[in-house]
């Protein structure tokens, strides 16, 4: 007898004590402490829930909003389940905060809960969030601002929706991205630079969209062309690299072929190709005439220097003490040279002879000389004695 009063002791102290109807406690596989309310027609939070639980399941309940106030008393939570739940109301919501209300919680489950959108900082309550499901709902548009804040997500569904815009810069907060599940939605195009400033995502899930396979998409076409290998389909658990599962939606002519495939003026390996080799040929043309310009005109620059020196060394006019010797210089140097070829006489002749022509060779002052010439017979040029010179 007393055995057994011990024995039911030991189990009253040792069993998993739930004060909520409903829920059932427990420990996750990361042996984290959990409370299952599954399917128990919670409309919120119930009160009594121990505030040590670290894992709170709430799937297929009848929540309509997700407070994140109403969460607040769990300080270390760290995953939420709020998958399935169907209120009467037509859609759910999330109620955005500006506020780190749940600073611990990683991991939140949203899927199935007719969210028809997000706003702006919607997840900014809980910036340590690594894992994000919002499978299955009916949100039609996001913003470049519905996951601010989130720099530590790594995992991000977002398939099954009726997404049809993919905002420019909705991916720029997720710096840490992993895994990103866009597929069953209703994107047409992915706008240029959509991956930056984390310009790899290792999975990534985009096929079962209607892509119109034109020009505008030629930034994803390239990323496939990258990233190829990055592309999956998904089989239940099992992921398959799949870069073919991009499929072309419009136009006509490409419809049901890989966006990885297509060819013609208005595929991305048309058009936007194109584009961008006549923007290169373009600019290696400019260059080219650029440079083509400069050797030109410094062959012009080259070439009138050396008629200058030519110039000035055979026969320019050379400014010195306000006189002009250039061309005396140059008729003197001939002469010189002429005479030491053919003597005195000979040389004499010819000045005598380009006198008469319109030179003036003369006699004064008893010496040979030019008129206008500093001294007579310059430079080393001795004139012919007077008795040759007169014959």
């Amino acid at each position: 007898m007393h055995i057994f009063l011990i024995f039911l002791l030991f189990v009253l102290l040792v069993a998993p004590v739930t004060a909520v109807p409903g829920c059932h406690g427990g420990r996750d596989k990361d042996h984290r402490r959990q409370e299952n309310c599954t399917a128990a027609g919670f409309t919120g939070v119930p009160t009594g829930l121990e505030p040590a639980t670290k894992v709170l399941l709430f799937p297929q309940n009848l929540f309509s909003s997700l407070s994140w106030s109403s969460f607040q008393i769990f300080t270390e939570i760290y995953e939420i389940d709020l998958t399935g739940n169907k209120s009467n109301r037509p859609s759910s919501r999330v109620d955005p905060s500006s506020a780190p209300i749940l600073p611990s919680l990683s991991v939140l489950r949203l899927g199935s809960n007719r969210l028809t959108s997000l706003p702006d900082g919607s997840f900014s309550a809980c910036p340590a969030l690594t894992e994000l499901y919002l499978e299955g709902n009916a949100v039609v548009s996001l913003s470049d601002n519905t996951f601010s804040g989130l720099s530590k997500l790594e995992i991000l569904d977002l398939s099954y929706n009726r997404i049809q815009v993919l905002p420019q810069l909705m991916l720029q907060p997720l710096a840490v991205i992993e895994t990103l599940y866009i597929e069953y939605n209703k994107v047409l195009t992915m706008p240029d630079g959509w991956f930056d400033p984390k310009e790899e995502v290792p999975y990534l899930f985009l096929s079962a969209n209607p892509w119109a396979c034109s020009c505008s998409l030629g930034y994803l076409r390239g990323y496939l062309d990258e990233y190829e290998y990055n592309v999956y389909v998904r089989d239940g658990p099992i992921f398959t690299t799949d870069p073919l599962s991009v499929v072309c939606d419009s136009p006509r002519r490409h419809k049901a072929t890989a966006a990885t495939t297509t060819a013609g003026d208005d595929s991305v390996t048309g058009r936007f190709r194109s584009v961008r080799g006549a923007g290169v040929f373009c600019f290696w043309l400019f260059a080219g005439c650029f440079l083509l310009c400069l050797a030109a005109a410094a062959a012009i620059l080259a070439t009138v220097a050396r008629m200058l020196f030519w110039y000035r060394r055979e026969g320019g006019v050379e400014e010195e003490r306000g006189g002009t010797e250039g061309v005396y210089r140059n008729t003197m140097y001939r002469v010189m040279s002429k005479e030491e070829e053919v003597g005195g006489r000979k040389v004499m002749e010819e000045c005598q002879v380009s006198g008469r022509k319109g030179g003036e060779w003369g006699r004064k002052g008893g010496e040979w000389g030019i008129p206008g010439s500093a001294t007579a017979m310059p430079w080393g040029v001795a004139p012919p004695p007077e008795g040759e010179a007169a014959q």
